[in-house]
């Protein structure tokens, strides 16, 4: 048993190098991307469409990195889709780019997916965890509002779950991430009224309570097989809110 001793301690030395290399890698990342949002917090503008190049009726996908991953995006026969997603976007950051984004899109129909980024830090500050719910309450309606102008509709998605966590993620991200997800969904979903459609994510993509695990990448995001499931939801509703005249 002796002779063991030291490979078995050579291999937890190297496990536990191995960990916080890690974590000081992502601590740096992290680092470098907060550095990179205090210089521009809302990023650069999207690129005006082409003539033709992005036809009516068109769908403006907003919100965060669950936005930008989208792939393979929703379908619209004879119309387009933009996704303007940034990952790691909180809702105060997303309310901030809108309207900038909205001048230069022009989209007919806006699908809004954002929030996680606000609510993966209630662990860090418990003492704040209302206030960050109701923060991201309070910036959604507000970006409804700025929606609501020109006859756009709107589909509002609950907040996409989180899966499970590993151990690092919950260094991380500590805290009752799941709560606070399931808290506000379960107001969001009484949101709904002429131009807000909300399309409740959780049977599709959380039947048992967190992502299902054939459906995402890592805790916080979709593969390929979750956007399908979640197309073959959403894509019904943008037919028929452009049956509906969501059109110019």
């Amino acid at each position: 048993m002796k002779h063991l001793i030291l490979p078995l301690a050579i291999v937890v030395a190297i496990g536990a190098t191995g960990a916080a290399a890690y974590l000081l890698h992502l601590a740096w990342t992290l680092h470098l991307h907060n550095v990179e949002r205090s210089l521009d917090p809302i990023g650069p503008p999207p690129a005006t469409p082409a003539p033709g190049g992005a036809p009516h009726p068109r769908v403006l996908l907003f919100g965060d990195s669950r936005i930008s991953m989208w792939n393979p995006p929703p379908t619209l026969p004879g119309g387009s889709i933009v996704v303007r997603g940034r990952p790691g976007e909180t809702t105060a950051l997303s309310r901030l780019r809108l309207q900038r984004d909205l001048d230069v899109i022009e989209p007919d129909i806006v699908v809004l997916e954002i929030g996680v980024n606000d609510l993966k830090q209630v662990g860090l500050f418990p003492g704040r965890a209302a206030e960050i719910a109701a923060g991201v309450e309070t910036n959604l309606r507000a970006m409804l509002d700025i929606l609501s102008g020109g006859g756009r509709q709107v589909v509002l998605l609950t907040i996409f779950p989180v899966g499970e966590r590993g151990l690092l993620h919950r260094l991380i991200w500590p805290g009752n991430i799941d709560g606070a997800v399931r808290a506000t969904n379960a107001r969001l979903r009484a949101w709904g009224g002429d131009r807000l459609t909300v399309l409740d994510c959780d049977p599709i993509l959380a039947p048992q309570g967190s992502i299902d695990p054939r459906y995402a990448v890592d805790p916080l995001h979709l593969n390929e097989a979750g956007y399908t499931a979640l197309d073959a939801a959403i894509d019904p509703i943008l037919a028929r809110l452009v049956g509906g005249g969501a059109t110019p």
